[in-house]
This record gives structure tokens, sequence and C-alpha cells, in this order.
């Protein structure tokens, strides 16, 4: 995710995955120059950035298929 609007730093945003399993996670993360590593038991089938679209700029897409 890159901060190209006026977020300031750092920023947190929500972002959902959905588990090959079934499962599902939720984690809130902060906007910043450095990447977020995530841990799941099982491989991530999608992830949607700001899921409640609580930003006030959202990209064009917000959910990624893996």
């Amino acid at each position: 995710m890159i901060n190209s609007g006026p977020l300031k730093w750092p920023y947190p945003v929500e972002v959902a995955m959905d588990l090959t399993d079934g499962a599902s996670q939720r984690h809130c993360l902060l906007i910043q120059k450095e990447p977020h590593l995530i841990g799941t038991d099982s491989l991530v089938q999608s992830l949607t950035v700001d899921p409640d679209m609580t930003l006030l700029n959202w990209a064009d897409a917000n959910v990624y298929k893996l």
C-alpha cells in the first residue's frame, strides 16, 4: 500500500484475508514504507484492503485474488 493522498503517516488501515481452509482473518496495519509480514496457518485466497471502506479515498480495486 502506498500513501499517495493526504493521509498522515502512519495511518491505520484494515486488511481482511480469506484463507483456503475457509477461515478468515482481519488485521489493522499502519500504512508505512516498510512491508508488513503476516503469518497464517493456511494459504491466503483473497485479500481485501479497507473492507469497510472507511478511508476517504480508496484504490480503484480493494480486493485482490491470490
